[in-house]
C-alpha cells in the first residue's frame, strides 16, 4: 500500500523479503512467497530469502513439521533448509521470485543447497 501511496513506479523498487524459520518446509516456504506477494501487491518479487539457516534451541511447538528433535540438544533443520531451498526454486521457475537466497548460513548449510544462491546475505560485525 505505501508503495501504491508513494507514486514510485514498481519498476524502480527492489522488493526482497525472508521465509522466517517456523515456515520453513516445501509447502510452508511456497506459502510464505505468496503470502508476501500478496501483502506486497505484486505479482513477482525481487528476491525471497530463508533468513535463518534453523535455531539452537530444543525442538518448539512453534518449530516447522521438518525439525527432527534430537533429545536435548537442538533439532535438526538440515531437511527443513533442504526443502525451503527446492520450495525457493520452484517459486523461482513459477515467476513468483526473480532472485533466491540465504542469509546468515554458514559454509556447511551452503554446502546442502543444490544451486548457487543469486544472493548471500552475511551478518558482519
Amino acid at each position: 500500500l505505501g508503495l501504491l501511496r508513494s507514486g514510485v513506479p514498481r519498476a524502480e523498487v527492489f522488493l526482497t523479503s525472508k521465509v522466517p524459520p517456523e515456515r520453513m518446509g516445501f509447502d510452508e516456504t511456497l506459502g510464505a512467497v505468496e503470502d508476501a506477494r500478496a501483502s506486497l501487491g505484486t505479482e513477482t518479487l525481487d528476491c525471497m530469502l530463508i533468513h535463518w539457516p534453523g535455531r539452537v534451541w530444543p525442538k518448539r511447538e512453534s518449530d516447522p513439521p521438518c525439525v527432527v528433535p534430537q533429545d536435548t540438544a537442538p533439532g535438526d533443520w538440515t531437511e527443513c533448509r533442504k526443502a525451503s531451498w527446492a520450495a525457493l526454486e520452484e517459486a523461482r521457475r513459477r515467476g513468483w521470485v526473480r532472485m533466491i537466497g540465504v542469509a546468515n548460513y554458514e559454509l556447511a548449510h551452503l554446502a546442502e543447497i543444490t544451486s548457487p544462491p543469486d544472493v548471500l546475505q552475511v551478518e558482519f560485525h
